[in-house]
């Protein structure tokens, strides 16, 4: 019947969100929270009426240099492991990071329902994925039939397509930090624009570092 089959659909999505925990140690969360705080004068502050966080993309600056090299490790081995559960084919070999933005959103602070692949621009995206920096008794990520917790060291992986719509919830009495990034494929022979994607607009990649792990 119709509602059977909506719960096996609803099952089969809900198995590409996956949640890895104890990714980053508490010192490094800690370490990481307190580099953005030091350098929030970089940061800016994103406030529609969908979105109300401060974001920092840490390829600018090179305070963040180490900071990017265990975040680009951790994420390359969860992201490997979340690549076991499906065929060699579904994957290019070199994986090509967005560059790493981190984001802190004070008590009240959301992300509305959205999704991750809205233009032509953000179409080379294929997975997201993003590390909790903190505890927070809120500040869930919520998908249509799923929640994660906002647990310290915890990364979420999930494809940013249409499907997946998702939403951060708001944290309470304290801010919540999260840093991630996405994964691209390499630009098709037919001529995509060669930019580097963000939600908020359009950066040339020659402007960033971008790095790339190759999967062989």
């Amino acid at each position: 019947d119709i509602g059977s089959i909506t719960i096996r659909r609803t099952m089969a999505m809900n198995d590409f969100v996956k949640v890895f925990h104890n990714v980053v140690s508490d010192n490094d969360c800690e370490y990481i929270t307190k580099s953005f705080d030091n350098t929030i004068h970089l940061s800016e502050i994103r406030q529609t009426s969908v979105h109300n966080f401060r974001e920092l993309h840490i390829e600018q600056y090179e305070e963040f240099n180490k900071v990017k090299d265990v975040l680009i490790g951790c994420m390359t081995e969860k992201v490997k492991l979340y690549k076991t559960q499906f065929k060699d084919f579904c994957f290019p070999k070199t994986l090509k990071f967005e560059p790493i933005k981190i984001k802190k959103y004070e008590p009240g602070g959301i992300f509305d329902w959205h999704v991750d692949v809205t233009s032509h621009n953000s179409m080379s995206r294929y997975l997201a994925f993003f590390i909790y920096l903190t505890d927070n008794e809120e500040g869930k990520t919520r998908f249509l039939n799923k929640s994660v917790d906002c647990k310290k060291g915890s990364m979420v992986i999930f494809p940013p397509m249409w499907p997946w719509v998702h939403k951060g919830e708001a944290p309470i009495d304290t801010p919540k930090y999260i840093v991630g990034s996405y994964l691209h494929y390499n630009s098709p022979a037919w001529g995509a624009p060669n930019y580097m994607w963000s939600e908020y607009g359009d950066k040339k990649r020659s402007e960033w570092g971008e790095p790339t792990v190759n999967m062989e």
